[in-house]
This record gives C-alpha cells, structure tokens and sequence, in this order.
C-alpha cells in the first residue's frame, strides 16, 4: 500500500515519521538513548551564593563622574532568583524609572561568574566575568566598556561585598585611570 503525502506540515509519510521518532528514544544498536538534552543542570555551591543577592534593597551611595564632586544616588534595587534559580535578574530604579539591569550568573563549564548588565545611561552592553573571594565574602568582576564615538576601550573592575545580616555593597572602579579618577561608583544595599 502506498503512503499517501500529506500538505505541510504533515508532509512526511508515516512509515519515515515513525522510524524518526524511534531514533529519538533508541540508539542506532538499539540500545536505550540518553535523557534528552534539555534537562536544567543541577544547581551548584555557587549558584546559592548568587542567592544572596536576591531581594528588594534601599540603595544609597555615589556616582563619581568627575573626581572629588560625588553625585548622589538613591533608589530601590529588586533582585530575584530566574530559570530555576540559576541566575539572578537585579533591576535598578532611580525616580521609580528602570536604569538599569544585569543578570548574573554562574558557569560551571569555565568555572567562573558572569554579569551581562544593560542600562539606559548608554547604549551600550557589559560582560563581565569573575569569582567569589572567600576572605573578603566578595564577588569580584572585571569587563571591558567601550566608550565614545571611537569605541574606546576602558577597563573596569565590579566589586560585591556581603555583609552578614545587612545586606552588600557594590563598587565600580576604573584601575587604569588616575587614582582621584579610579572610583566610578559606590552603592550601598540594604533592607528597607
């Protein structure tokens, strides 16, 4: 008997449909195939310690566009836990506008965190990568901004800090500029 063709997207006839499908839940020998490969990967140490950073937070602190005349800032900062928990969506309102959002993350393949952060001060997007330094309880990050009409490229250093019980400060530095110019911003996170 043949197998009668069927319109898009029924257009395989069903002997080829079933032995795909087959391939599918068996190995070429027969043998039973692995669990599929879009299974979530299981959580790591370090993906708790990302959960540190979740959370609704009072920010305070300072914008350092020039040196020695600090800019204040203040705002809320709403953290919290997404794709089951392996990465964390912080977003940053001033005024009660959005300005700015970075998801982190942690990479159990490279061994290392990662911070994609996105704001609307400049069109721009930031990678960064980094790690956890114990003495200090700190998530440590370095990134590359590029900056300008010619897309210079600055270096950049973010800096976490926990704080037992209080909450945890972040810091932005440029380490190749000038020490009176090194500190780009200073935030201060704590429950309201």
């Amino acid at each position: 008997m043949a197998e009668k063709f069927q319109p898009w997207p029924y257009h395989w006839p069903l002997r080829s449909a079933q032995a795909h499908q087959m391939r599918i839940k068996k190995n070429v020998d027969g043998t039973a195939a692995p669990e599929p490969l879009m299974q979530a990967y299981a959580a790591t140490a370090e993906h708790s310690l990302l959960s540190r950073l979740t959370g609704s937070w009072q920010v305070e602190g300072e914008w350092y566009l020039r040196p020695g005349q600090p800019l204040p800032l203040g705002g809320t900062m709403r953290n919290r836990g997404i794709l089951g928990g392996h990465f964390i969506e912080s977003s940053s309102f001033y005024d009660g506008v959005e300005k700015s959002r970075a998801i982190y993350g942690y990479d159990p393949d490279e061994g290392h965190f990662m911070v994609f952060a996105i704001n609307a001060i400049a069109a721009r997007y930031d990678i960064e990568h980094g790690h956890y330094d114990a003495a200090s309880d700190a998530l440590r990050f370095s990134g590359v901004e590029h900056v300008g009409p010619q897309r210079l490229s600055v270096r950049f250093e973010r800096s976490i800090t926990f704080l037992p019980g209080q909450g945890f400060d972040l810091t932005i530095c440029y380490p190749d500029f000038k020490p009176e110019r090194r500190l780009g911003m200073a935030l201060r996170m704590r429950l309201p």
